[in-house]
């Protein structure tokens, strides 16, 4: 609700002395603090202006919520207005984790892994990379596959870039390596039927085998 300031004609100058009611109107930033998507949004925009990217990284609250509006777009369901502002903010659509290798530009993606090494001095990329997301599902999704099942030339590409097979990051056990895994599909995709998405040979897909109820 408005705050009115009653003002006198006597106390306006020029023009405004016609006027007897001045609303003073709260800004829209403050407005939007009460809409729950808004408040969202907003702090995208500032997740955006911080790492460059605008897909922002699974087990956080604004993951989530990015999760949630790739979903209700799929069913339809979000509102064109949010689904064009989250477009022109450059919020990927499919998420960068679930991007098969095969999908991606082969030689682009080696062209960033080799940028990153040569920031880095390595190229233990993270999965949940804030600055490229593409970039830490891509090594991931590549590490899973192995490099048997690539081309000669892709492998030559991607080792030349610096890639590396295996992953020196402290994980904990096997078993809950994969369970964290499985945690952040399903918070991805509402589900832990892994291999609707994912080829056999993946690991998490061998994992659940066993863990499912007979």
């Amino acid at each position: 609700m408005p705050w009115l300031l009653l003002l006198s004609p006597a106390f306006l100058p020029g023009p405004a002395r016609n006027r007897r009611i001045v609303a003073c109107l709260p800004d829209r930033t403050t407005a939007s603090a009460a809409d729950p998507w808004e408040a969202m949004f907003g702090q995208l925009v500032e997740y955006k202006s911080e790492w460059g990217s605008a897909d922002a990284v699974l087990g956080t609250e604004l993951g989530r919520w990015c999760t949630t509006q790739r979903r209700l777009r799929a069913k339809g369901v979000l509102a064109a207005g949010k689904a064009q502002r989250l477009g022109e903010l450059g919020l990927s659509w499919q998420s960068p984790t679930d991007i098969l290798p095969t999908e991606s530009d082969w030689a682009e993606m080696c062209r960033r892994l080799a940028a990153y090494r040569a920031e880095q001095g390595d190229a233990q990329v993270p999965k949940k990379l804030k600055t490229d997301p593409e970039l830490g599902g891509w090594v991931a999704a590549v590490r899973r596959r192995g490099p048997e099942v690539l081309t000669a030339e892709e492998r030559a590409a991607a080792e030349a870039a610096g890639f590396e097979w295996v992953s020196t990051r402290k994980c904990g056990s096997s078993f809950m390596k994969e369970y964290r895994e499985l945690v952040g599909f399903h918070q991805e995709h509402g589900h832990c039927v892994v291999e609707r998405l994912r080829e056999p040979e993946d690991d998490l897909v061998r994992w659940c085998a066993p863990h499912r109820p007979a």
